[in-house]
């Protein structure tokens, strides 16, 4: 069993053909031969399951969801969770924070207000290194607004 697109920050397995999987996922357009012999392409092959299929698909928009949060795009965020409420706790592992924490270290208490109580965020949630949503907001207040990665 072989993770997928572990750069993507994706759980889902692939069994058998022993290569990793592609990891531009469905947008892959690349047909050499070389490529197509390294990377594993399930979703062309029939080789992925509806179950993953979807997994792969959510962690592409929660990708995009953490992208404008980080970005401060709260009115695209609201956006998108109105659709999808279910990704607003979801962190891949190769991101460092999560929505919450991304409204914490902006300090935009408007932003935090909506995530928790329109879309039932969870404020225990914990950034890839560990850190607590009232840990980011303090870190965030002592050093000013730099972005984190």
């Amino acid at each position: 069993v072989l993770p997928i697109a572990p750069a993507m920050g994706l759980s889902s397995t692939c069994t058998g053909v022993g290569r990793p999987v592609c990891r531009f996922g469905e947008a892959c357009y690349n047909k050499n031969r070389k490529h197509l012999a390294d990377f594993a392409h399930p979703w062309l092959e029939g080789k992925e399951s509806p179950e993953k299929a979807k997994e792969r698909g959510d962690m592409a928009q929660v990708h995009e969801l953490l992208s404008l949060g980080k970005a401060g795009k709260w009115t695209d965020v609201k956006a998108i969770l109105s659709q999808r409420p279910d990704l607003v706790d979801k962190r891949p592992e190769m991101r460092s924070f999560g929505l919450v924490h991304h409204a914490a270290w902006q300090i935009r208490m408007d932003a935090m207000e909506l995530l928790v109580l329109d879309f039932g965020a969870d404020l225990s949630a914990r950034t890839k290194e560990g850190k607590s949503v009232e840990e980011v907001l303090t870190e965030s207040e002592q050093l000013g607004d730099i972005t984190p990665e």
